[in-house]
Parts: structure tokens; C-alpha cells; sequence
């Protein structure tokens, strides 16, 4: 799996930019079906997070 670096990791809750904290899930570069990094799902803790 290729990772760059300058990808954001964190996800945007509530206008917050968070870590995830629940299972990985791959995401795709859709041109070439190839793996560019995987990101932590939110859970409920994170989702009401401020």
C-alpha cells in the first residue's frame, strides 16, 4: 500500500478535524483500483466530539 503523506488522516466532525477511532477501511484511488491509505471509521464517542 502506497501512503502519502500529504493526505489528511483525520476527519472532519462537527467542523473539528478528529482521529479516528473505530475499524480502518481502505480508501481507493478509483482510476487504478489501488489502496492509497486506510482511515479510522468514527464512532460515537468521536462523533460528539467538540
Amino acid at each position: 500500500m502506497k501512503q502519502d503523506n500529504a493526505m489528511q488522516h483525520n476527519l472532519l466532525i462537527n467542523g473539528n478535524l478528529v482521529a479516528g477511532e473505530g475499524e480502518k477501511v481502505p480508501v481507493y484511488n478509483p482510476a487504478t483500483g489501488e489502496v492509497i491509505l486506510e482511515i479510522a471509521e468514527a464512532t460515537a464517542a468521536s462523533r460528539c466530539r467538540r
